[in-house]
């Protein structure tokens, strides 16, 4: 016996090629008798084989598993990264957590820190600063001011932007990426809205703006920081390496460019409200024991967030929204029907244009625009 292990030792290479064989012998074992679409808890490395092995199918994965565990599930990772989470679909649960015990279930420092882009924003603030921020974000987006001049942005941006766009790519047989360009569509309305000033992010004659590839940036970072060990992406911040160091180079030309437009705002003689979320925040009557610096600091936050948080909502829903329809084509045929039927007005080039007010009967379309969302 002695003798074995002197050999074992003495031959570390068959050691691990013999662990390594009881573990995939293990691991077979288990995969064989193991019907459940809940993935297995392994010693030390937790539930990672069932993430890597499904991560191509990782949305149909996570709906199975949770059907099985009844709409809530904890996911254990690998014990030395920290990474385990409770996962949820539960309506009642999310009820819980976002509505009705809200305070109960705050964001938490490494939220904010995973999030630092954001600064103190309404998405990463808590307690009596997302109190605050809420309120005032509620009263701002709800004025008829807003309303008002973000459909009217909306409705330019499709009609003088987009709609031309995907003309020009028509006519010269170009693909497309349906995804990209309504990444870059929402990103100059949601610019539009914020500034009162065109980004160009849809000219067919400039490339992206500096200002839009650097969200691009700061969204692939910020996903990689959510993939990862925290201590990985923060020791690659430490060294201004990797996603981290473009990160950076992304957050100070995305400073540079809400900077600018705020000291323009500050500059000009017309102070009066436009509907822009920028000029209501300046308008807005902000506790007067603010500084200066951190009233800008403040803005700067505020318009960050919507613009980050409006951005993918409006592409995101749309991409999911006409790729549905592409796969349910009796649905886009019932919408059409539908919408047609409605009375609407027209802008310039026959482009029919709807109030919100005509599209409440429109109750097919909505419905399929909450089953995208879902």
């Amino acid at each position: 016996m002695v003798s074995f292990w002197s050999f074992l030792l003495s031959y570390p290479e068959v050691f691990l090629a013999i662990a390594c064989f009881f573990c995939l012998s293990l691991f077979r074992l288990v995969r064989h008798c193991h019907k459940s679409d809940l993935p297995v808890n392994w010693p030390v490395i937790g539930m990672l084989p069932f993430l890597v092995r499904n991560l191509y199918q990782i949305h149909d994965s996570v709906t199975d598993m949770l059907r099985e565990a009844g709409c809530t599930f904890r996911i254990i990772g690998p014990w030395f990264l920290n990474m385990s989470f409770l996962a949820t679909c539960d309506p009642a649960t999310v009820n819980h957590c976002f509505n009705t015990n809200f305070n109960n279930y705050p964001k938490g420092s490494e939220f904010a820190e995973m999030f630092d882009i954001l600064g103190d924003g309404l998405l990463v603030a808590d307690s009596a600063s997302w109190e605050y921020q809420r309120r005032v974000a509620m009263q701002v987006f709800a004025s008829r001011a807003f309303r008002s001049f973000s459909m009217s942005t909306i409705t330019r941006k499709a009609g003088t932007v987009l709609l031309p766009f995907l003309d020009h790519m028509a006519k010269h047989g170009s693909q497309v990426e349906l995804e990209g360009i309504f990444m870059r569509f929402s990103l100059d309305v949601s610019y539009s809205t914020v500034f009162a000033t065109d980004l160009d992010c849809l000219s067919v004659s400039h490339p992206i703006p500096a200002f839009g590839q650097a969200t691009k940036e700061v969204e692939e970072g910020m996903l990689f920081r959510h993939v990862v060990p925290p201590s990985l992406w923060k020791l690659l911040r430490m060294l201004k390496v990797g996603s981290e160091k473009k990160m950076a180079d992304a957050r100070v030309v995305i400073d540079k460019f809400i900077y600018e437009e705020i000291a323009k705002w500050k500059a000009q003689a017309n102070k009066e409200c436009q509907g822009d979320v920028l000029s209501m925040y300046m308008n807005w009557p902000m506790d007067p024991s603010m500084s200066e610096q951190q009233k800008t600091l403040f803005l700067r936050d505020t318009v960050v967030g919507f613009i980050f948080a409006g951005k993918d909502l409006i592409a995101v829903t749309l991409t999911w929204f006409f790729y549905m329809m592409c796969k349910h084509p009796h649905v886009e045929a019932k919408i059409l029907e539908e919408i047609k039927a409605l009375q609407s007005t027209t802008w310039p080039g026959n482009l029919s244009v709807f109030e919100c007010d005509n599209l409440r009967p429109a109750t097919y379309l909505q419905a399929a625009l909450l089953e995208t969302l879902r």
